[in-house]
């Protein structure tokens, strides 16, 4: 059963202690279970909270100067069926008055600074799994998920709780995460990433990007980099085989790099870093 179109209209309260005028769209759907949530907006932020819960909760809210539509237009619709909730937000209306709608002109704003937006607030059953997808929208979730699949040119994200799997592509947003337990990708341009504890299966490539990373377990490690600096810190009785090359970047680590000479008894982490011109630097924590 689906609670939909609930509509509540306010003044809410802004970075700078004052306040704006904002519309609000609130909907729920009772389930029973994790779900598949795909949420695709142009640069509204996206909060996602993972909990114990037996009902979806979204709520969209547009504030400041903008296309009044926005939160008419955006679709929220959930298959109980297959467990599926898709949210598309932010795409303003716009009409060629002789031919109806003009898709080139309406995609084509998406990339327009200065417009107001519609920003995504999701509570979920805990073990869902979610897809995101934004232009410049930062991304925040929060709880334990299946599976992450992150999609944005400049939006950074961030991650507070266990994630299975997570995929992420960026051209130039941050990722700060938190724990990926299975399997971690990572492709970025120019954005930085920090992983505080890494997957047993773990891939980075970035161009200019910094890369922070701590691996407190057993498994592979690569990653690849033009001219980021590679940071990788690692925890107490892990034995690290590391392969790491840098052609103008300077090369330093706390521990022996070879796993057959190092002494340790323990688990392997097999690491691989290349580098053209960034520094490559690997600590115990």
């Amino acid at each position: 059963m689906a609670s939909r179109n609930k509509w509540q209209r306010g003044f809410t309260g802004t970075a700078n202690g004052g306040s704006a005028l904002a519309d609000e769209r609130v909907e729920t759907f009772a389930v029973a279970g994790p779900i598949e949530a795909r949420i695709v907006t142009r640069c509204g932020d996206i909060s996602i909270h993972s909990a114990e819960v037996d009902q979806i909760q979204v709520r969209l809210t547009s504030s400041g100067a903008g296309d009044d539509s926005l939160l008419a237009e955006a679709t929220v619709e959930f298959d109980p069926d297959t467990k599926a909730l898709d949210i598309r937000a932010g795409k303003p209306r716009h009409k060629n008055h002789r031919t109806g709608p003009t898709s080139s002109t309406a995609w084509g704003s998406w990339f327009q600074i200065g417009r107001s937006d519609v920003d995504v607030e999701l509570l979920i059953p805990a073990g869902s799994s979610a897809t995101i997808e934004t232009v410049s929208g930062s991304s925040d979730l929060r709880g334990t998920f299946a599976s992450v699949t992150h999609k944005a040119a400049s939006g950074n994200l961030i991650t507070s709780g266990e994630i299975a799997s997570l995929a992420s592509a960026t051209a130039s947003g941050d990722l700060f995460l938190d724990s990926i337990t299975r399997q971690l990708s990572v492709t970025s341009a120019s954005g930085d990433v920090r992983c505080a504890s890494t997957a047993s299966s773990n891939q980075f490539k970035t161009a200019s990007g910094d890369v922070d990373l701590t691996a407190f377990h057993t498994g592979k490690l690569d990653v690849r980099s033009a001219s980021g600096d590679v940071r990788l810190k690692v925890a107490p009785g892990l034995v690290v085989d590391v392969d790491a090359r840098s052609v103008a970047g300077s090369l330093e680590s706390e521990m022996p790099l070879d796993s057959a000479g190092s002494g340790l008894g323990g688990e392997l982490l097999a690491v691989t870093i290349a580098t053209v011109s960034g520094d490559v630097r690997i600590l115990r924590v």
